[in-house]
């Protein structure tokens, strides 16, 4: 596995790939685990994405300093940006919804990563409302049967606190629903 930091394109199989040889860079110890979130996590469920630039991690608290290290050492290695695994999810608003996490990877030394539901997932790209956002709003909401856009709506006003929701793209999401 070799990549060019220009275009950079990750599949789920290069996602694996990456986060088996991070893994493989911790020392042995207590699990470590992490959520990823955007482009990296729908990879899970959309094998028709053309790829992601990188790992967005949602996390509460910095990344372990040997976590980032390993994941630097792997960009290293392979020629890519060495934030490819990065904690950039966790700067904008969660959504006040229970995470449900299923687990997509477990090391041989210590990494386990998840991915949040769906559900988690459409109401951020439903708040980040960027045009590159369109298709994956689509497919998550196809995914957790979400077709209106009054049910969209309902989703980000439990989503999200009062002062969030004065930010939401109303139109942004017409489209979603409308595209379903």
């Amino acid at each position: 596995m070799s990549f060019g930091d220009q275009g950079l394109k990750l599949k789920r199989v290069d996602i694996l790939n990456l986060l088996r040889e991070t893994d493989m860079e911790l020392a042995p110890g207590p699990k470590t685990k992490i959520t990823m979130a955007g482009g990296s996590a729908i990879m899970f469920w959309r094998a028709d994405r053309a790829g992601t630039k990188d790992i967005d991690v949602i996390a509460p608290t910095p990344l372990p300093k040997d976590l980032i290290a390993a994941a630097e050492r792997v960009a290293i290695r392979h020629g890519i940006t060495k934030n490819w695994l990065n904690t950039d999810a966790s700067l904008m608003p969660q959504p006040q919804l229970d995470i449900v996490p299923e687990q997509v990877f477990e090391g041989e030394n210590r990494l386990i990563v998840f991915i949040p539901n769906p559900k988690y997932m459409l109401a951020m790209k439903l708040l980040a409302a960027r045009p590159e956002d369109l298709s994956d709003a689509i497919a998550l909401a196809r995914r957790t049967g979400l077709k209106k856009y009054r049910d969209m709506i309902i989703l980000m006003e439990e989503s999200y606190p009062s002062e969030v929701q004065e930010h939401f793209d109303v139109n942004f999401i017409s489209e979603v629903a409308n595209r379903i």
